[in-house]
């Protein structure tokens, strides 16, 4: 069964006599049994890639074992290499003249050989990004694991004319939006599973594209376009040249889930309306309340807006032909709003819905205690 070591430290410290009360907490957690999953039936590589990964000629991945035929023989095994480390600091503001609030930073950092996205052994051993094939036993970042976050919120309180109170606050959160890996679209080296992490060469001209036509529908006619190699060339260059990962790590393979989504920056604001009364030895209170959910957007239509990949750009070229040196189509993507499909040239866009843009909510709350 899953076992684990975990440890933690952590301290609150008041300034003096100050509202103000620092905190730090550090959590550190370590593998002693964690899980992992393997395919029994492989047979080793014989050949190697341009990149420098194993090559399974002729899709020869399952042939170890006659027993087993065609299927992988996923055996849950353990292991001990994965590590999380987490830090928080941050400080506590008591209510002092009306004003209260907090403001702290999180630093996570952790280190899987397998996210386990799958429902099963066998799903969440072959959905796991690899480079030689999904028996390659490598220590990662974690999907869920986000290098920085800062949370903060303000507020203050003002009581008057005895029966009135107004609440002002202010509340942010500032993270990425996640991780993501660069894999190839198919099976490029044979080994009979996809999700193979990506090579990103020293220029988008490197890259041996076939051209590569597609379907669309426009006025109800069904129509095709066809991208040339050198087309296709060009829009990856532009790709990787726009994309800060893709251009730090040119002539590398792309490490799983290496890329970290845009930071996003949100504000939610809040307003309570109290007004009060004693009736016997009890408060009663009618509180009317705004929300305002992503403060900055409704200020500025380019501020809170939520960035997401813009289609297939994970996945950027598909396997045409498998060998030691393949080729490949760019996958291409339908702007919004358009018919024609086109080459991506940037990685991320904003997304435009009810869903990351400002919106509000009122309410009326009766207290009484």
């Amino acid at each position: 069964m899953p076992q684990i070591f975990r440890t933690s430290l952590g301290f609150d410290k008041r300034i003096a006599t100050s509202p103000f009360t620092v905190s730090a907490d550090i959590l550190y957690t370590k593998d002693m049994q964690g899980v992992y999953q393997f395919g029994a039936n492989r047979k080793d590589a014989t050949q190697k890639m341009y990149d420098g990964r194993d090559y399974y000629a002729n899709a020869a991945a399952y042939t170890f074992n006659s027993l087993l035929g065609g299927n992988s023989g996923s055996v849950l095994s353990n292991t001990t290499m994965g590590h999380s480390f987490n830090f928080t600091v941050g400080v506590n503001m008591a209510p002092k003249k009306g004003f209260f609030g907090s403001l702290f930073y999180s630093h996570t950092t952790a280190k899987t050989t397998t996210d386990n996205q799958g429902s099963n052994a066998s799903s969440a051993w072959g959905a796991t990004p690899n480079i030689n094939n999904p028996n390659d036993l490598f220590l990662a970042s974690s999907i869920d694991a986000l290098p920085h976050r800062v949370v903060g919120t303000i507020s203050y309180r003002k009581e008057y004319f005895n029966h009135l109170a107004t609440t002002v606050s202010l509340y942010y959160n500032g993270a990425s939006q996640g991780r993501y890996s660069f894999t190839y679209n198919g099976d490029v080296n044979g080994d009979a599973i996809a999700g193979d992490l990506l090579f990103i060469p020293n220029n988008g001209s490197d890259v041996n594209f076939v051209a590569n036509t597609v379907s669309y529908t426009e006025n109800k006619v069904t129509k095709t376009r066809t991208f040339t190699p050198e087309e296709q060339k060009a829009a990856f260059e532009q790709l990787i040249a726009n994309t800060a990962y893709l251009n730090d790590n040119r002539g590398k393979i792309a490490e799983r889930n290496g890329v970290l989504m845009p930071w996003l920056n949100r504000f939610d604001a809040k307003l309570l309306q109290d007004l009060f009364t004693n009736i016997g030895k009890n408060r009663n209170t009618l509180q009317f309340s705004l929300d305002i959910v992503n403060f900055g957007n409704m200020l500025n239509s380019n501020w809170g807006i939520q960035k997401v990949r813009t289609a297939n750009t994970n996945t950027p070229l598909s396997v045409a032909t498998r060998g030691e040196n393949p080729t490949f189509r760019m996958n291409v993507f339908t702007p919004s709003g358009a018919v024609v499909p086109e080459l991506p040239t940037t990685m991320y866009q904003d997304v435009r819905t009810v869903g990351t843009t400002w919106s509000m909510q009122i309410g009326l709350r009766y207290l009484f205690n």
